[in-house]
């Protein structure tokens, strides 16, 4: 009998898909490093050295072509999905509640301008340039535009994180309002997705009516919260009885995938939510930087690599043309001035001087992994069209650019002396494995 199971997996092992499976992962994994550390010395995310390592073995040089063996398609597909789940479960475990509090009313405020203006501007880009002003007849058409402004509401302020700390501004005012807005720009742009995927398709089998989908919504926060309170002593209780070993960060990723699942076979809610929630439930412990540090190493090492190559292999070049780069400039504009205006108005009702709430805008306006995220769900849900991809691109590397320049500018005639915390990072875990 296990002669013959041996047999049987020597068989599998040897196909010609798998052989292949290997080449692909080993060249994926070489290039998305080379052109991540490349990127990273010019001042971009290495996300953005990933999408391009995936369009050159994608699109550019045809050596891997999507649809040409289904079998590595799928295998692909699903290593994309695990790495989505592990990236949102670790910007769950990275939200810090404590530092919305303790920012409160201004961080709220903001949060809802930059959440708000960059809804409103990315419709007007998917209806103004995208359709025309065409009236929009179906609640699909509806939804795409509104998808574009949905892609406008994520911020990723790692870059921003980086200049502040190197000018002594991080723990400010404005560093701690951006590092909090930021948080919650996250949690209710995820909130938005969800609930634009669960209504995609009105008048389709697979279709739900707004009123079930706030509904599914709220379910499944109502089980979030009760499943996490358990899950959360239960972590509590497995870091005192066995510090720092590896079976805390294994029952983190259970539950992450645990969550992801019942977010969305149970209640129809996007299973990135639930890996996001799975994250939040976990943060803010003292086994939090551990589980994190664990679940990053797997992601950046193997599966997030491979879903944002994945993304770059999936582009498509066939339908570029001039139209297409003019909506792309024009979504990148829109959605720098959405977050410049939104959070920084945000910020001047709040009472921040002028020259603060302009740096709180040009703080935010920085776009990394979420909206590649976000943008790759709407595509597989048939919102829109990967075509769009090239523009979410744009904004990435765009952004990237702009934001440190600009922060840097406004804030050349304070004295950027560093503050006492800033640029200290804490003391290394001393594991004891077990």
């Amino acid at each position: 009998m296990s002669k013959n199971l041996i047999s049987a997996f020597s068989v599998i092992l040897n196909t010609e898909f798998v052989i292949t499976l290997f080449l692909y992962l080993g060249v994926i994994l070489l290039t998305t490093k080379i052109l991540g550390i490349i990127c990273r010395k010019l001042g971009l995310p290495q996300v953005v050295g990933a999408l391009l390592a995936g369009m050159l073995l994608g699109p550019i040089s045809g050596f891997i072509k999507v649809g040409a063996n289904a079998e590595i398609d799928t295998v692909f597909k699903a290593l994309s999905q695990i790495g989505v789940l592990m990236i949102m479960f670790s910007s769950g475990l990275d939200t810090n509640i404590k530092e919305i509090k303790k920012n409160g009313l201004p961080s709220i405020v903001i949060t809802i301008l930059g959440v708000v203006v960059p809804l409103v501007f990315g419709f007007l880009v998917g209806w103004g340039v995208d359709k025309k002003f065409a009236p929009l007849s179906t609640q699909s058409e509806v939804m795409h535009c509104l998808f574009f402004g949905i892609m406008l509401t994520a911020t990723s302020v790692g870059i921003t994180v980086e200049v502040l700390k190197e000018l002594g501004k991080l723990k400010g005012k404005v560093g701690s309002s951006i590092l909090s807005a930021a948080i919650l720009d996250d949690i209710i742009g995820i909130l938005i997705l969800s609930i634009a995927i669960s209504m995609n398709g009105s008048g389709g089998e697979n279709s739900v009516s707004v009123t079930e989908t706030v509904v599914r919504v709220l379910l499944f926060f109502v089980f979030a919260v009760g499943a996490g309170v358990l899950c959360h002593y239960i972590i509590k209780w497995l870091s005192k009885k066995f510090p720092v070993t590896r079976r805390i960060p294994i029952f983190g990723l259970v539950i992450c995938f645990v969550f992801a699942w019942a977010s969305e076979a149970l209640f129809g809610v996007a299973a990135i939510t639930g890996a996001f929630v799975a994250g939040v439930v976990m943060s803010n412990m003292n086994s939090t930087q551990y589980i994190e540090k664990k679940i990053d190493t797997n992601s950046y090492m193997f599966f997030g690599p491979i879903f944002f190559a994945n993304i770059g292999i999936g582009m498509d070049f066939s339908s570029f043309n001039l139209e297409l780069l003019g909506f792309g400039f024009a979504f990148v504009v829109f959605g720098l001035l959405a977050k410049i205006l939104g959070c920084g108005a945000g910020a001047l009702m709040c009472k921040y001087s002028l020259k603060d709430s302009v740096r709180v805008g040009f703080g935010m306006m920085a776009r990394g992994e979420v909206v590649l995220i976000v943008a790759k769900k709407g595509i597989e849900a048939g919102i829109i069209d990967a075509k769009y991809m090239f523009a979410v691109v744009m904004l990435i590397i765009i952004s990237s650019f702009l934001t440190p320049i600009c922060l840097k500018l406004l804030y050349r005639k304070d004295d950027a002396t560093p503050l006492e915390l800033d640029g200290i990072e804490p003391p290394p875990y001393e594991e004891e494995e077990a």
